[in-house]
């Protein structure tokens, strides 16, 4: 069998538009998705925040760390 032939006899790589491909996506539901969203955002503001405000004081104040080593 040639390439063109085998290539004819392949069904379509295209779905109709009026079946679902994705039914897993539905089925979780919309506010799972939207809470994990905000859990992400919330995190990472909770935990980011509070450097970054330190250390934007120490720039704005001019406050020099102090590097302590331990021998």
């Amino acid at each position: 069998m040639m390439d063109s032939e085998a290539h004819e006899k392949q069904p379509p790589v295209l779905t109709s538009s009026k079946k679902d491909i994705s039914p897993h996506i539905t089925s979780v539901g919309e506010m799972k998705h939207y809470f994990c969203g905000c859990w992400a955002a919330f995190s990472s503001i909770a935990i980011t925040f509070p450097v970054q405000k330190v250390l934007f004081r120490q720039q704005l104040y001019g406050i020099k760390a102090r590097m302590q080593y331990f021998s």
